[in-house]
């Protein structure tokens, strides 16, 4: 979907007060480019303004306290809109800049911003660019805005970090929030303070925030300019009404309505599955109850809890959790909805592995029973699968995948299933994985596949061909070679290396994105 004009230059308005009192003209950060970052520096060597008639000295450099701070502010800030804020030294190619000056009449902080857009013939944007310079007062405020780690300084920089990211006044501009609400209780960008100074953004904060960003960062799959939205509600009963986009609505507290409109819609909760009671009302509504209130959910798709996401049409299921150790878990007849906890969990079920199907899902796992009434399973934080007559690893970026990646990647074959079995419960045990390509290397195969005694560079040529599926470009085996005739890696460490390789990764899991099967070993 391509931006235009007023995409560029004016708020996408949400129709809700509490989200729409808080949306400025810019700057616009989701149509700056591709990459989820915006670059900022503390330098004034250079990039700074060239004036701003709301400065009344020269800027100067923030103190090293300043810094942390300001960083500690954009670390939270980079939690709540999933935007990754990476320092530079270099204020030509920063975005976002920090410095101290004397700031005009009775401000502690000032937050400028500036942006530049092309577009062609049919007023489509080909081209934006944004800058926001956030200062701060070192003359009348000098002693509060030292620190910002604590106290007013820490909400005064999360008020201005707000106006560079896209949020205004609550009581300026065409759409302001009543007085009873105007007020830093529910918003950091009020200039009426109720209470203790803020360490956080408060609720009408973290919605507009989540409408403007999505939650998810700059390209992701919510947020301006993408057709879907984060919808937030507030501490009381809200009612909101979705896009035609795949948005997801999250109610907070009080008894909040949520309908999600056309799309695939999830509603989404901050406590974990087993915290809340579902219950279908009718055929087209259901009810979702837990600390927060009771939602009553329309034209929803989807649940997203802390530890899973689930269709909500098998979300009145029966739910089953697991403990911190290593739990072996029952799945029951029906539809269950199993989360692991911590460890290594396995989910036990009695038929043999070629009456079930098993497929990757949003939350983890998801399996059915083709044959019988097992009905199908959603699970979350589960490893391990075991059937009558198999086992099903889950764990592909645990021990199971790399058992799985090494053998493919030492005999540049899948796996059997009872070696395979063998290995992982030697890694499960406490075996590394330079353990285990030790014990490869050794082996009768491993020499018949790449000789009795070969030289490095036929070492690594092989390794190329068997477990990246080519042959190694110069500048990679080059490096390889100096390792290896340097004496910092044995072939067993390289082989490893190589297993774990994005690459190899990215080849592997095409074949066990699904899982893969073993037989568990007994011995």
């Amino acid at each position: 979907m391509m931006a235009t004009i007023p995409d560029v230059t004016q708020p996408q308005l949400s129709g809700l007060n509490y989200i729409d009192a808080l949306l400025g003209k810019g700057p616009h950060w989701n149509y700056v480019g591709a990459g989820n970052s915006i670059s900022y520096t503390f330098s004034i060597a250079s990039g700074n303004q060239a004036s701003n008639n709301h400065l009344q000295s020269p800027i100067s450099v923030f103190s090293a306290q300043q810094q942390d701070g300001a960083r500690a502010a954009l670390a939270y800030l980079s939690s709540v809109t999933g935007i990754q804020f990476i320092e530079t030294s270099d204020g030509e190619v920063a975005q976002l800049h920090f410095a101290n000056a004397d700031v005009v009449d009775d401000y502690s902080g000032w937050c400028s911003w500036t942006y530049r857009y092309h577009y062609d013939g049919n007023q489509e944007i080909t081209s934006y660019t944004a800058s926001a310079y956030v200062y701060l007062d070192n003359v009348q405020y000098a002693r509060t805005t030292s620190v910002l780690t604590s106290g007013y300084g820490q909400e005064l920089v999360l008020h201005e970090l707000g106006h560079a990211m896209g949020l205004k006044h609550s009581f300026d501009g065409d759409i302001v929030l009543p007085a009873a609400t105007d007020n830093n209780e529910h918003t950091l960008m009020s200039y009426t303070h109720i209470g203790p100074n803020k360490t956080a953004y408060s609720e009408y904060d973290l919605a507009a925030l989540k409408w403007l960003y999505g939650g998810d960062g700059l390209g992701g799959a919510l947020g301006e300019g993408t057709g879907a939205r984060w919808l937030a509600g507030t501490s009381v009963a809200d009612a909101l009404t979705g896009t035609a986009g795949n948005d997801t609505l999250e109610g907070d507290g009080g008894n909040d309505l949520l309908n999600g409109g056309d799309g695939t819609d999830t509603a989404y909760y901050n406590g974990v599955r087993s915290a809340y009671a579902i219950a279908q009302v009718d055929a087209v509504t259901w009810s979702v109850t837990g600390a927060e209130g009771t939602d009553t959910l329309t034209n929803m798709e989807m649940l997203r809890f802390a530890d899973m996401t689930i269709p909500l049409s098998l979300a009145a299921t029966a739910s089953v959790t697991g403990t911190s150790a290593n739990d072996v878990l029952a799945a029951t007849a029906g539809n269950n909805t199993i989360d692991g906890g911590a460890g290594t969990d396995t989910v036990a079920f009695s038929g043999n592995r070629a009456n079930f199907t098993v497929t990757k899902s949003a939350a983890g796992f998801t399996v059915t029973d083709d044959a019988g009434n097992g009905g199908t399973d959603q699970l979350a934080n589960v490893e391990r699968l075991m059937f009558a007559d198999k086992m099903v690893g889950l764990d592909i970026d645990g021990v199971g995948g790399q058992a799985y990646r090494l053998y493919q990647a030492a005999f540049n074959r899948a796996p059997d299933l009872k070696g395979l079995g063998y290995w992982i419960s030697q890694m499960d045990h406490g075996a590394s994985q330079r353990d285990v390509a030790a014990s490869f290397v050794a082996s009768s195969e491993f020499t018949a596949l790449y000789g009795e005694n070969p030289t490095n560079f036929a070492f690594l040529t092989k390794l190329y061909n068997n477990v990246l599926q080519r042959a190694p470009e110069q500048a990679g085996l080059d490096y390889w070679l100096d390792v290896m005739n340097k004496g910092a890696a044995t072939r067993s460490e390289v082989l490893g290396f190589f297993s774990e390789a994005n690459e190899n990764k990215d080849l592997v899991i095409k074949i066990i994105a699904n899982g893969f099967d073993y037989t568990l070993w007994q011995g």
